[in-house]
């Protein structure tokens, strides 16, 4: 028995406020066993196995997804003062796109600033070229006077500032959709060149029936844990001939 059964560290907070079992779901194949030590690892979500609504949730997905939402924007505890900034999790730097934290001065005067996280990993200066340092509050007092320059905008012409907005927002819509396909075929290259190589060195054959080994070992395993789970006959049989 502990002496303080409801101390809880920040790592099983955070476990918890990520568990998709509270929300009513069976969640399977979390973690595998590797075929060369045997120890269980854990897996990539992509490769969990879930059952929604197997049992009464105590969460409801709006207040789930919220969760998530604010814990992807904030991965920093509070600093030596014992506090979150504002714009914590907000900021990113203008050059390398890496987050950038927020630090307080030792001299007892307790100003925050930010720098950019990137550019502090060794060796220092490679990954972004400049610490980007700033106060805090020229950060605020740049987002109260854009804010400003915003009203000032829609009272003046309501009409042109929504165009000006919507064709800003088409914009980086644009320029995510090309980031993406740019993305997908250096992907693609690079798998197809990893063929080239397989096949002119004679290792293709090799690697299909590897992998193959793998699918259906992987396969066996997942219809073991299923059938030992209690899941019900009908999903069990669906499931069955989906792996066949």
């Amino acid at each position: 028995m502990f002496e303080y059964p409801y101390r809880w560290c920040s790592s099983t907070i955070a476990s918890i406020l990520k568990k998709q079992e509270y929300l009513g779901h069976t969640v399977n194949f979390k973690t595998r066993k590797h075929f060369k030590d045997k120890k269980s690892k854990y897996v990539f979500e992509d490769n969990w196995l879930i059952f929604e609504n197997t049992h009464e949730p105590i969460i409801d997905q709006e207040n789930f997804d919220n969760v998530q939402r604010i814990r992807g924007n904030v991965k920093r505890y509070p600093d030596g003062w014992g506090e979150y900034h504002p714009l914590t999790g907000l900021m990113y730097c203008a050059d390398c796109g890496s987050k950038m934290y927020v630090h307080r001065t030792s001299n007892y005067k307790n100003i925050p600033y930010y720098t950019c996280s990137a550019y502090i990993k060794v060796p220092c200066g490679t990954l972004c070229p400049s610490a980007h340092r700033i106060k805090a509050e020229v950060l605020l007092n740049l987002i109260q006077s854009f804010l400003q320059d915003i009203k000032k905008s829609l009272d003046e012409d309501n009409e042109a500032f929504l165009h000006f907005i919507q064709n800003e927002m088409e914009k980086c819509e644009k320029m995510e959709i090309e980031k993406k396909r740019t993305r997908l075929t250096d992907s693609k290259n690079r798998l197809h060149q990893n063929y080239l190589n397989r096949k002119a060195n004679g290792k293709q054959k090799e690697y299909e029936d590897r992998y193959k080994e793998k699918r259906e070992q992987l396969k066996h395993e997942k219809l073991k844990t299923l059938k030992k789970s209690g899941i019900p006959l009908s999903e069990y049989k669906k499931l069955v001939k989906k792996e066949a």
